[in-house]
């Protein structure tokens, strides 16, 4: 059993959630650099893609630290 607290647990989570903010914000930075008109339609459809994977993991995410929090789902 983990000798971790629930405390720092969530502690754990925010710094998880920092760094997918810090990533989205590079992301945003890059697309707001690039000339959207350039790009091809599997580059868009990976970008779609990037960005439902980051958000998944940030739901999951989210989700856990409620299962911690004792919040329900919602």
């Amino acid at each position: 059993m983990s000798d971790i607290t629930a405390l720092g647990k969530a502690g754990n989570l925010f710094g998880v959630t920092s760094d997918i903010g810090l990533g989205l914000c590079a992301l945003g930075d890059v697309m707001k650099a690039t000339d959207m008109g350039s790009l091809e339609d599997h580059t868009l459809n990976g970008l779609g893609a990037l960005l439902c994977a980051v958000g998944g993991g940030l739901l999951e995410i989210s989700d856990h630290g409620r299962q911690i929090a004792g919040v329900p789902p919602g």
